[in-house]
């Protein structure tokens, strides 16, 4: 008998990310000492919050919220140093914002923007479902080497509200970097706090804050060795699994006693099992190795079904129906699990996912040379594709209709059951020339997707009407910069400023870039080959040089100080070479800047997507 396929849809639109929306309304968080942000920056994250109809977008230099229908600007945060992940608590009233090592997490609230606590940890936050505790790593308190594995005395419990600490569980195990809390996850009624790592599985009652031991099927009580594992609990929490490499693993998430277990097979033995997962809505696990799909009733644990689908890629099922979605090769198999047939199949290569209420099925691969995702979304109950398809780096649900889509520059958010946009913003700005008026009030920004006007009352417009008369602009020089080296003379041309670095770009410990390569910077009068100013910098390298119009103040931009956590400015009387004033406010190297006519800005431009105005008090 034929495999049923769907019906052939009409061609497809697309919608691209390239093209051009308004740029974001209100500009981004403001540090200490500027007088207003054009951009938001480069986007890191944007997610919706659909009970409070909010758009959520966090950057390394800051964190705004929208009003998710008009996006509008509801509150915006500085961010003094670029975030490594996030949480937000399952209710989506509050946002924890994560930095590794490097400082304490940060618990703020969605509604207001307000900092609700700094959090005495590290690492990552996990939330529980009910959103009243997150579980935190405690921060060892002590100096640590890199390569050494020492003992996490503590995994702390706060209060999901107002970040109190109310409660520690003993953790004596050992990590690299203490780094404990990497594989976590509360049961469903958020009472056990299961957590593994580094060979040892753990589940805690926070009721009590005791340790659950762990039972074999021998009877005897046993710690969990597990080299490599992920940890899950089924969706009515009566049961968690573990995996590890080839052995799925699964207990009483309440006594610890082993319930089963579940090897790979002889021929796939030295593979690992790609995914665990619980379905969503009836009583089967599925275990996938990179051949069959194995099927386990968790009632009897007996396989119920060992599908012929072989090297699959991705799987996933649908929330709200008994289907699974399979990709394997060039083709997704949709699977009807109460019966283990096949519903359809799609000529789609690719990942595989289901919107939120299981309406869509969702296909992407990557396009334009591997630059970014294409979604392709089918009708879950026919397979019949949708006339819209999103191209663009991250896209997710906010409802079983509604999209968010985004770049690193921008943002949309479409309805998929209408085909059509509803609003979309720009977010980073791209910057080539600047150039004040002398009105001392409008900044011309000329970049790759045209020129643009800024003044604090009319805000970004691609009109200008006044009568003012621009100065010459700060070009930023757009041909690659592995060795940057600067020459600017002052407006008299007495005086000329020279740079260099030390160093190539981009061949550091932490990647591409200019940081921690160190820089000179040499003032040097009329006819004269000594220099009589000379200042050095062992840590970051120049990205910039500009003069204030009378030649009294000169401003220096610095490429991204890992220490700093970002491009920094410095102002010096170039008399004496004194730092008169230092600016930090932007996540990476400051590329552009220009003095007002009379002295009293200064527009900065940099690679984090953003353009800051800076108060000089002129």
């Amino acid at each position: 008998m034929p495999t049923p396929q769907p019906p052939t849809a009409a061609p497809i639109p697309e919608i691209k990310l390239s093209d051009n929306p308004p740029y974001v309304a209100g500009g981004g968080a403001i540090p200490v000492g500027a007088f207003a942000r054009i951009g938001i920056g480069t986007i890191e994250a944007a997610v919706a919050i659909p009970q409070k109809n909010t758009l959520l977008a966090i950057s390394g230099i800051g964190l705004s919220a929208y009003d998710l229908d008009t996006l509008q600007p509801i509150w915006r945060n500085y961010l003094e140093k670029d975030f490594n992940s996030y949480s937000i608590s399952p209710d989506g009233n509050q946002i924890i914002t994560e930095y590794e090592f490097r400082s304490n997490p940060i618990l703020w609230s969605t509604s207001t923007g307000k900092r609700v606590a700094d959090i005495p940890g590290w690492y990552s936050a996990y939330w529980s479902p009910d959103s009243t505790r997150f579980a935190v790593e405690a921060d060892p308190g002590r100096d640590f080497d890199a390569l050494q594995r020492m003992t996490v005395d503590f995994i702390n419990i706060y209060d999901g509200d107002t970040g109190a600490l109310i409660q520690r569980l003993e953790a004596p195990m050992n990590g690299f970097y203490a780094h404990f809390l990497n594989m976590g996850s509360w049961s469903p009624d958020s009472r056990y706090l299961a957590a593994c790592v580094y060979g040892t599985l753990y589940i805690w009652d926070t009721a009590n804050g005791e340790r659950l031991s762990f039972t074999g099927k021998n009877g005897a009580l046993t710690d969990i060795e597990l080299p490599s594992c992920q940890v899950i609990y089924d969706p009515t929490g009566k049961y968690l699994a573990a995996q590890s490499r080839n052995v799925i693993y699964v207990y009483d998430a309440s006594s610890g006693m082993e319930v089963y277990r579940l090897l790979d097979t002889p021929a796939h033995k030295l593979m690992w099992f790609r995914n665990l997962i619980f379905a969503p809505s009836w009583d089967l696990a599925i275990v996938n190795g990179s051949g069959p799909l194995t099927v386990i009733d968790n009632a009897t644990w007996k396989t119920v079904a060992n599908d012929a689908l072989t090297h699959i890629s991705d799987w996933d099922f649908s929330p709200a129906t008994n289907q699974l979605g399979v990709a394997n090769g060039s083709v997704v198999t949709v699977l009807d699990m109460s019966n283990f047939s096949t519903q359809y199949t799609i000529a789609d290569p690719g990942g595989v996912y289901w919107s939120p209420g299981g309406r869509w099925l969702v296909t992407y691969s990557r396009v334009d040379n591997g630059r970014t995702l294409q979604r392709r979304f089918y009708d879950a109950r026919t397979g019949v594709r949708a006339d819209i398809t999103v191209t663009s780096e991250r896209a997710s649900f906010i409802d079983d209709s509604r999209i968010l889509a985004q770049d690193d520059s921008k943002l949309m958010y479409f309805d998929l059951d209408q085909g059509q946009i509803l609003s979309a913003m720009r977010t980073g700005v791209n910057v080539i020339d600047l150039s004040w008026a002398d009105d001392n009030q409008t900044l011309m920004i000329s970049g790759s997707d045209g020129t643009w006007y800024w003044s604090e009352g009319a805000g970004l417009s691609q009109t200008f009407e006044g009568a003012a008369q621009f100065g010459t602009p700060f070009h930023i020089d757009q041909s690659d910069k592995r060795v940057f080296s600067y020459e600017a003379k002052s407006p008299d041309g007495t005086i000329t400023a020279k740079s260099a670095n030390d160093g190539v770009c981009g061949d550091g410990p932490f990647g591409p870039g200019c940081g921690n390569i160190g820089a000179t910077l040499d003032l040097y009068l009329e006819k004269n080959d000594t220099s009589y100013v000379s200042l050095t910098n062992d840590h970051t390298g120049i990205t910039s040089l500009a003069w204030s119009p009378d030649g009294s103040l000169l401003a220096i931009g610095y490429s991204e100080d890992i220490e700093l956590n970002g491009g920094y400015i410095d102002i010096i009387d170039p008399r004496t070479g004194n730092v008169l004033m230092t600016f930090q406010g932007h996540l990476g190297d400051v590329e552009g800047l220009a003095f007002s006519p009379d002295n009293s800005l200064l527009a900065s431009a940099s690679t984090d997507g953003s353009i800051v105005i800076w108060n000089l008090g002129g």
